[in-house]
């Protein structure tokens, strides 16, 4: 099966399901005997066939539902179950980063936050925009496999993609591929609500509202590794909009709202 894929000029390949292959049996290689031991027997396998070496070019490979360890045969795996496009579904892959963030470029490349649903699941309703600029920021934050996941046989499906995907400031974030880190770790069975990167010169806010009603989140500049002496400058990388900041971060949220912000010294 896989010689069909690297024949039809396919140059990445998403396995899911893979811990079903470390669940402790019986084997058929009876030098095999312990769950792990035939994971790394079949990964291996599945790694010799897709090398470069092998295929003539780099071949992609990312994992589903796969054991943390052992991680040195794939590039990606995905950090949480399945994450569709409403504001619920985005707080759930944010709570997996929250905790797993620091997988990412480490043990492996890319986190992938599952597939990015901008306008509608199959059998579930459309989600507003602001859910999709959350389930968007969500994706661009993690570090990433940026997988969207429409139909764009419909016409709001093709329209909302398009615009939120035009914004160059956003798509330049998530070709860093580089996962952002969660402000507080201790959230419990929620996700953080605050997330920064610090990327050279260059220091990145992300703030999520998971409820259905506005919020004001507040954020001490001390408390993401800001110096708050001196006054910064925070720009909302969808709006534009610039704001000075001194010791205090007050973000306003309309429902299901987040707010990616870069932030310079004044």
């Amino acid at each position: 099966m896989l010689n069909r894929f690297i024949e039809g000029g396919f140059d990445y390949i998403k396995l899911d399901f893979m811990a079903h292959g470390a669940i402790e049996g019986v084997h058929y290689d009876k030098r095999i005997s312990t769950g792990i031991q035939a994971y790394n027997y079949g990964m291996a396998h599945i790694r010799s066939l897709l090398s470069p070496e092998r295929v003539g070019r780099p071949f992609f490979i990312n994992l589903s539902i796969a054991p943390v360890f052992p991680y040195q045969y794939a590039h990606a795996r995905r950090i949480s179950c399945d994450a569709f496009g409403s504001i619920q579904d985005t707080e759930y892959m944010l709570n997996s980063l929250t905790y797993g963030w620091w997988m990412n470029n480490s043990l492996y490349r890319y986190n992938d936050p599952d597939h990015t649903v901008l306008y509608k699941s199959l059998k579930k309703p459309p989600t507003t925009e602001n859910e999709a600029v959350s389930r968007l920021n969500a994706s661009v934050i993690a570090g990433t496999v940026l997988l969207l996941s429409d139909d764009y046989r419909m016409e709001e499906a093709r329209a909302r993609t398009e615009k939120l995907l035009s914004n160059s400031n956003i798509t330049r974030l998530a070709r860093k591929g580089m996962s952002f880190r969660p402000v507080e770790g201790n959230t419990g069975s929620a996700a953080s609500e605050f997330f920064t990167l610090q990327d050279g010169d260059e220091f990145y806010l992300a703030a999520f509202n998971y409820s259905d009603r506005e919020a004001e989140k507040i954020i001490n500049l001390s408390r993401i590794g800001l110096d708050e002496r001196v006054e910064h400058v925070a720009t909302d990388l969808w709006t534009g909009e610039r704001m000075t900041v001194s010791k205090v971060l007050n973000i306003r949220l309309d429902a299901a709202q987040s707010r990616i912000f870069s932030i310079d010294r004044a």
